[in-house]
């Protein structure tokens, strides 16, 4: 560690607060297991820390709303240059020059290339200097030993970043940069680590998992990823996040049926149903392939839980390929639906294409959609009281309960399984615990179970 005289005597002292997605939430990690293994010393205060780090999301306008208001909030704890503010991620990489005009006092910059010198980056601040540094797009996916931020109960194996999609509605390409596969040798290796330190559930993620391997940057597949993952862990379970609709195959929807340890769930973004509008999307599928999908699925895992997200009031979308989507919703193909106006994004081509909705119609059409699904998903919630399953613990509640999932919930985005503490049958838990439930009743998205 450089030498570093502070007015506390003691080692440098940092915060990181991270915004936005669950690959953040991994770069943040990674981050943070840098600067540990670096003498830094975390503190959760902005007004105890020398440094605080704000690790930004900008996919959408709320989200760089959000990165710009938590920089204003961090600027109020500034006093007399202290803490020092670095802003990094994905609003750092994509509007660095904005922040240093706006935010003359932050006192650093970092884009995505940045990771791996984070530490030295914080020094420089701490010894007076401003730093920029790290916009390269150009760079190798974040690596380095994590500070995990997820309870035991789970953690996210990341095995790819960026995207060469290039959906025309999104701007992920123009901020992360072209997909790129983690290497399957330090994934493989990740994954052994996290389950003989007692991991349950490894949620595997990327901007693009079902491209896993594509681009030659290593060996094998999804499906070869997927064996070796099985076959080189023991205990934990695995789950399937982000798998785009023109890439994923048969084969995956098989594994999905067959191996006890992949999860009968699967995150299958479709974005809208109408071809058309799948196609000025850029998607490169069309209905009759989701629905090919959804056959897939009928055939291997009838039991599988699907989750979706959709965009409605894409510019152009008419009354009549709305209620095509709105319909395809209503036949009830995904328990678990995230739904979004369309966001024209800066330099996309959407942003640029003509008959733009009014926020209205959007909003309107936004609506119609969560009510369908809701009554999807109240109704399978419902079938599943007097089920009896297996859940991992989450979390342990202040009065004596437990929030949990089975392998039908995925962590942070779905509803949880609640056993309350009257309903434990006088046992004790931890989290990371597998506990043999009877559902006996919905709140709301949850539900409520009792210990057999």
């Amino acid at each position: 560690m450089p030498e570093l005289k502070l007015p506390h005597g003691g080692k440098p002292r940092v915060m990181l607060l991270s915004l936005g997605c669950v690959k953040n939430e991994v770069d943040a990690e990674t981050a943070l297991g840098e600067l540990v293994g670096e003498e830094f010393t975390l503190t959760l205060s902005p007004e105890d820390a020398d440094v605080v780090l704000i690790n930004t999301c900008a996919f959408i306008e709320p989200a760089r709303v959000e990165a710009r208001e938590t920089i204003e909030e961090i600027l109020s704890f500034k006093k007399n240059g202290t803490p020092k503010i670095g802003v990094m991620g994905c609003y750092a990489q994509r509007y660095g020059a904005q922040i240093r005009q706006d935010y003359p006092e932050v006192d650093g910059v970092f884009g995505l290339a940045a990771y791996g010198r984070i530490s030295k980056l914080c020094y420089s601040m701490l010894k007076g200097k401003k730093v920029v540094e790290g916009m390269s797009k150009n760079r190798p996916v974040a690596e380095g030993p994590r500070l995990l931020s997820t309870p035991i109960s789970y953690s996210y194996l990341r095995i790819s970043d960026g995207c060469s999609n290039h959906c025309s509605y999104c701007a992920i390409p123009l901020i992360r940069g072209k997909h790129q596969s983690r290497d399957f040798q330090t994934v493989v290796g990740e994954a052994a680590d996290l389950d003989d330190n007692g991991i349950k559930e490894l949620v595997i993620i990327g901007q693009d998992i079902t491209m896993y391997a594509q681009d030659h940057f290593t060996q094998g597949s999804l499906d070869f990823l997927l064996d070796n993952l099985v076959g080189n862990t023991s205990n934990c379970r695995l789950r399937l996040m982000y798998a785009h609709p023109a890439h994923i195959h048969e084969e995956i929807v098989q594994k999905i049926g067959s191996e006890n340890r992949i999860c009968s769930y699967l995150d299958l973004p479709i974005q809208h149903i109408n071809t058309e509008i799948l196609a000025r999307m850029n998607r490169k599928y069309d209905r009759a392939k989701v629905e090919e999908i959804l056959s897939w699925f009928n055939e291997h895992a009838p039991d599988a839980v699907l989750r979706t997200s959709i965009i409605v009031g894409f510019p152009g979308e008419t009354k009549e390929q709305f209620n095509e989507l709105l319909e395809f919703v209503k036949e009830g193909h995904f328990k678990y639906l995230g739904a979004f106006a369309y966001s024209p994004e800066e330099d996309t081509k959407a942003s640029n294409m003509a008959n733009q909705l009014d926020e209205e119609t959007k909003q309107q059409r936004l609506d119609l959609i969560m009510q369908a699904q809701q009554e999807v998903t109240f109704n399978w919630l419902d079938s599943r009281v007097g089920s009896e399953l297996e859940v991992i613990v989450d979390e342990l509640t202040e009065d004596g309960g437990y929030i949990c999932r089975s392998e039908y919930e995925a962590p942070e985005v779905d509803g949880i399984i609640f056993i309350p503490a009257n309903e434990t049958s006088g046992n004790e838990y931890n989290v990371g615990d597998t506990i043999s439930v009877t559902i006996f009743e919905r709140y709301d998205y949850d539900l409520i179970a009792r210990v057999q």
